[in-house]
């Protein structure tokens, strides 16, 4: 898994994707008004993966998808939106197991 940063010129805020392997996107951010802010919240969705209880699951719309909070409870990270619940707990196992190997590659 790896880690896209950029920057949208329409709203000019800096956001973060967590890319798996397949080159499919796993995670998507919040906007944020500057690179540093982004960076901190690249650093709290690794330092929190890792938990499984900072995963909320939720359905909308016939879709699934999920999101990361950090210990104070604020969103960090959103899922892509899965077709069933099958994917998305596979993504989540995912999410466990290789974000926060990011912090050490």
């Amino acid at each position: 898994m790896r880690v896209r940063l950029y920057k949208k010129t329409k709203d000019n805020q800096s956001y973060f994707q967590f890319i798996g392997d397949d080159d499919q996107v796993v995670l998507n951010s919040q906007g944020y008004a500057g690179k540093e802010d982004r960076n901190n919240g690249v650093r709290s969705v690794v330092a929190n993966a890792g938990n499984p209880d900072r995963y909320e699951r939720h359905t909308a719309n016939g879709k699934h998808y999920f999101t990361i909070k950090a210990a104070n409870g604020q969103e960090i990270a959103r899922s892509v939106q899965y077709d069933n619940e099958a994917d998305m707990e596979t993504a989540i196992a995912l999410a466990i197991k290789e974000i926060p190997a990011i912090a050490s590659a």
